[in-house]
């Protein structure tokens, strides 16, 4: 190290030059160097969620959650895991263990979660998601005094167009409640026609779905069946036939109770300045 220190004392000018250099070196990193207020991390979790329409917590418990932990006790990598059975829907919280590639994890449970076949008929399909840590960069806000509907499918073509524009993949309404057609049926109406409210539910349940009927094949082609009948809007439910009579009567759902085309009731209230709003977020990606 002595001789390094005389080599510069002796030669100041190469000792200059190597200052330069480091000096440039450091500009150079300075102004290439990724700059985060609030740097993207991974959190080494992972959450799965099942829903389940109309069932209660401990219906859920017993359908879902339960499946979900036998099927979490064969992954490895995992450091623990927290269940919740709630009204309509269940979960889980999976902590990967530090170091874990939680890519190969979260594949691992994919598996095993897919792999279960004694999830209830009326079960969703499970959302098997890396918990990760997002940070908004932009907040639009979209207000006017319109409908609630007008306000959202403005805000819905809005965010389409921000995640057109290059190098954003992220955009998120806020202040928004879902879309949701009630469906309010006559007490008095069911009796008149001996109609139970079970019969009127399978009625909906077997005439508001996509069917696949299989596949025709020939020398030359192969042509796949699939029958289209999901309902999107109240108008289209109403023509749903619940009970056809000796007379060739067709008694719909139109006849038995009142549709409405709507939202859900969560109580989401987003206002400025006394208008209603909603707002579209971008969030930075890695």
């Amino acid at each position: 190290m002595k001789k390094i220190y005389k080599a510069f004392a002796s030669n100041t000018v190469f000792a200059n030059i190597v200052l330069v250099m480091v000096f440039m070196g450091g500009g150079l990193a300075l102004t290439s160097m990724l700059r985060e207020s609030s740097p993207q991390f991974s959190v080494d979790k992972i959450n799965i969620t099942v829903a389940y329409p109309g069932a209660d917590p401990e219906e859920v418990e017993e359908g879902i959650v339960l499946k979900i932990e036998e099927a979490l006790e064969g992954v490895e990598s995992i450091k623990q895991y927290t269940t919740r059975a709630s009204e309509n829907i269940g979960s889980a919280t999976v902590d990967v263990l530090e170091g874990a590639d939680i890519g190969q994890v979260l594949d691992d449970i994919k598996s095993k979660i897919d792999a279960i076949s004694t999830f209830p008929a009326d079960a969703e399909k499970p959302v098997i998601t890396e918990i990760v840590m997002k940070d908004s960069v932009m907040l639009l806000a979209l207000s006017g005094d319109v409908s609630e509907k007008t306000l959202k499918s403005s805000a819905q073509r809005i965010r389409d167009e921000v995640r057109l524009l290059p190098g954003i993949s992220q955009v998120e309404l806020f202040g928004v409640r879902d879309y949701e057609i009630s469906i309010e049926v006559s007490e008095e109406q069911l009796r008149r026609y001996g109609i139970t409210l079970a019969r009127v539910s399978a009625a909906i349940r077997s005439s508001s779905i996509n069917l696949h009927g299989g596949t025709i094949r020939t020398s030359g082609e192969e042509i796949r069946i699939r029958t289209v009948g999901r309902k999107y809007s109240g108008e289209e439910l109403a023509e749903v036939v619940v009970l056809a009579d000796p007379n060739g009567e067709l008694i719909t759902l139109g006849r038995l109770a009142t549709i409405r085309d709507g939202f859900t009731e969560d109580p989401i209230n987003a206002v400025i300045d006394g208008v209603s709003t909603v707002f579209v977020m971008v969030f930075k990606t890695t």
